[in-house]
């Protein structure tokens, strides 16, 4: 149930004179092809029973969730929250990659995490709201920073776009 797309989906379609990290071609491609794996997938399942309480008990965890960012007061904004997660990962988890520097990113994640869990949106409209709209793609960013961080910290060997300073050779075991 696992469908990979881009680059982690083969080697490359362009051979070894492209930097690993940069290709449309691959995305798409096998974008496409595991888009049509995934449906066939899913349509060969199974619908569990209680499959419909479970999409109405997500929906409503998502529309409590909208609720609380609309409610609380703007005092935390997550423009100054992106800025920092930004910068943090340019810096330390570009790369060129040291343990120290990605430990360091990882705290901080996790503090703006917490100022995250804190934050407000400007507007209270539930249409049209880019305020709202950017506060929510923000939570995904501090999730998927933190998947980058912790596996670039894992992965003790330098490979395409991964260079571990200290771990310079590819390890293929």
């Amino acid at each position: 149930g696992i469908f990979a797309a881009g680059e982690c989906a083969c080697v490359s379609v362009h051979g070894g004179n492209r930097l690993g990290g940069n290709s449309l071609l691959d995305t798409v491609v096998f974008g496409q092809r595991s888009g049509q794996r995934a449906a066939d997938y899913v349509l060969g399942m199974e619908i569990p029973k209680d499959s419909q309480q479970a999409l109405e008990s997500a929906l409503k965890e998502e529309q409590d969730r909208v609720a609380a960012l609309l409610a609380r007061d703007r005092t935390h904004l997550p423009a100054t929250i992106r800025e920092k997660l930004t910068s943090t990962m340019s810096e330390q988890v570009g790369i060129f990659r040291e343990p120290k520097p990605m430990q360091s990113a990882l705290d901080t994640i996790r503090t703006l995490r917490e100022e995250y869990a804190r934050v407000g949106v400007g507007g209270k409209s539930r249409r049209f709201n880019l305020d709202l709209v950017r506060t929510l793609e923000l939570r995904g960013m501090l999730d998927l920073a933190e998947v980058v961080t912790l596996g670039a910290l894992a992965r003790q060997e330098s490979r395409g776009a991964h260079c571990r300073r200290d771990f310079l050779q590819r390890d293929d075991v």
